[in-house]
């Protein structure tokens, strides 16, 4: 399963939200791809004692890495912090902003399933939470393409079935989830 695409690079996955999918598929991604891979919590770092994000993620700087992968909560935080290291930064989710890594994986679970994105109209389900993904779908998808995104889904009282899950779903095609 290993190549060696990242061999002799070091990546941080520098999580200060809580998260299991993102978190771990960075991770596996990167030992997939022969990285050095390190996590780092909010709760594991010198933010928790009070230290800056900047002091913070300039020190992990300073230490010669190669990638930053960064969840926060602030919306731009990402951004901000590409502006203090020298490292990539990979926004992993800001806050309400933005969940481009799962628009990405959204999108080419829609490619798989659709060539031509041509009057493709896409429905995104779930609570509050969903918003930062639906804006990273909505980012990948040409002007033709109509997004809705359904927040109520107390209401709604779909059965889940295999053919949902595999992406055979009506309009033929599904999100991978959301985080």
């Amino acid at each position: 399963k290993k190549i060696p695409t990242l061999r002799g690079r070091t990546v941080i996955n520098l999580f200060f939200e809580d998260s299991t999918r993102t978190r771990s598929s960075f991770e596996i991604a990167g030992k997939w791809m022969s990285a050095d891979t390190i996590n780092i919590t909010g709760k594991g770092s010198s933010t928790s004692k009070g230290e800056s994000l900047r002091d913070t993620v300039m020190t992990i700087d300073a230490m010669g890495v190669d990638a930053l992968v960064m969840r926060h909560s602030a919306s731009g935080a990402a951004h901000q912090v590409a502006g203090w290291v020298d490292a990539h930064v990979i926004n992993a989710g800001d806050g309400r902003h933005a969940h481009p890594t799962q628009g990405l994986l959204d999108v080419y679970t829609i490619r798989h399933y659709k060539q031509d994105f041509t009057n493709l109209t896409v429905a995104i389900v779930g609570g509050a939470m969903i918003l930062p993904a639906s804006l990273s779908v909505i980012r990948y998808h040409p002007r033709q393409t109509v997004v809705h995104t359904v927040n109520n889904t107390a209401r709604l009282s779909l059965p889940v079935s295999g053919a949902a899950l595999t992406g055979a779903a009506v309009g033929g095609a599904t999100g991978a989830g959301s985080h």
